[in-house]
């Protein structure tokens, strides 16, 4: 994670008000269940007039994030507990096309202005 949002989650936590050892927790301290998370994650898009996405579309945002930034293959499959990169690579393939697109583009402006 991020050293920011270690820092962020130890402030969330600190002001908790039950004693759990999890960060996010219903106010009782009990673990939020998935469906709770999903219901809630749906109220919040709806409240802000935001499209509808699943939960887990955070994750593949994530993903191809990452590879916009440059980010090897290998660490994202790795980050993302895939058991072999190909998946990685199937997955977030057409990402991949669009990078290697501006690549090429950003060579062939330094082949010209070489």
């Amino acid at each position: 994670m991020p050293p920011t949002l270690i820092e962020i989650l130890k402030e969330y936590k600190e002001k908790q008000k039950n004693k759990s050892e999890f960060v996010c927790t219903l106010e009782d301290g009990s673990i939020i269940s998935p469906s709770s998370l999903n219901h809630k994650f749906k109220q919040i898009l709806e409240d802000n007039n935001l499209p509808h996405i699943r939960f887990h579309d955070l994750r593949h945002s994530h993903a191809s994030l990452l590879l916009a930034q440059g980010v090897s293959a290998k660490a994202i499959s790795t980050r993302l507990g895939h058991s072999n990169i190909s998946i990685t690579m199937d997955l977030y393939s057409h990402i991949y096309e669009a990078t290697n697109k501006e690549l090429a583009n950003n060579f062939d402006i330094f082949l010209k202005t070489s």
